[in-house]
């Protein structure tokens, strides 16, 4: 459960940065309510305490901030709000058309005027195109032609 800082609320600009799921948040911390997890968020996430051992909060909080000017909001989320428990890859895909609905829902009310998705496209496995099925429902079909690639050395290579 997200708790977007006052500075994305209130910001003209604001951008939300996607991983794909939840993978084992909250149950390390043994929570059993949604405050519980948004209290872990406002700590973990908001509070900085997260940590650079996972790829996606290394990229957010290492090179993602720091290049957002200070009037522009950000916050961290993921496509699939409801992952497996630790250990398992992924999400439940049979329950892909009703997370489709929530994460219209979370969009409409976070209003974001840009999205980053670090979903990881182009992998071996293709598991990563199961988050298509949730995400299509808002923004149409997938076209990896419109993908913007960030190399390992940082160089942008546009479509």
């Amino acid at each position: 459960m997200i708790v977007p800082e006052d500075s994305y609320v209130n910001s003209k600009m604001k951008v939300l940065v996607l991983g794909k799921e939840t993978n084992e948040w909250g149950e390390a911390e043994n929570c059993k309510t949604c405050k519980e997890l948004e209290d872990l968020y406002i700590e973990k996430i908001i509070g900085k305490e997260i940590g650079n051992n996972y790829p996606f909060w290394n990229f957010y909080f290492n090179y993602l901030l720091p290049v957002i000017p200070s009037n522009v909001g950000v916050c961290a989320s993921n496509i699939s709000l409801l992952g497996y428990r630790y250990g398992a890859i992924g999400y439940n895909i049979k329950l892909a058309k009703e997370l489709g609905v929530f994460f219209e829902r979370y969009l409409n009310t976070l209003k974001p005027d840009m999205v980053i998705c670090l979903a990881g496209f182009g992998t071996k496995t293709r598991r990563e195109y199961n988050y298509l099925e949730i995400m299509e429902r808002i923004w149409g079909t997938y076209n990896q032609d419109n993908d913007l690639i960030i190399s390992s050395n940082n160089e942008i290579k546009w479509p």
